[in-house]
């Protein structure tokens, strides 16, 4: 029997397999960038935006979309229109060495 330790490692540690196991790939890659580990490569949008009258969906309902409606191209890529509505700085793992 796991410990709760082992439990809690093993959850940060894996990475999810394909829900539809690979029937449906965008679908299986915009439900992986869901779950993704690191909140950066998340979906940073999910709402919409009004500009000038054009309805615009953005991040994760625009791809829902596109892919529910099989509106996607061989290129398709996936939280390509997804941008944050906020600046923010991006994280790095780098030592500061003798600064």
């Amino acid at each position: 029997m796991e410990s709760a330790l082992e439990i809690s490692a093993g959850h940060r540690a894996q990475v999810p397999f394909p829900p539809t196991a690979g029937k449906h790939a965008l679908l299986d890659q915009l439900v992986l960038q869901l779950l993704e580990k690191a909140p950066d490569s998340r979906y940073q949008t999910g709402t919409s935006q009004m500009n000038q009258a054009n309805f615009q969906a953005k991040g994760l309902i625009h791809d829902l979309r596109a892919i529910g409606e099989g509106k996607t191209s061989p290129n398709f890529v996936v939280g390509q229109v997804d941008q944050s509505a906020r600046f923010k700085f991006p994280r790095r793992n780098c030592a500061l060495g003798g600064l």
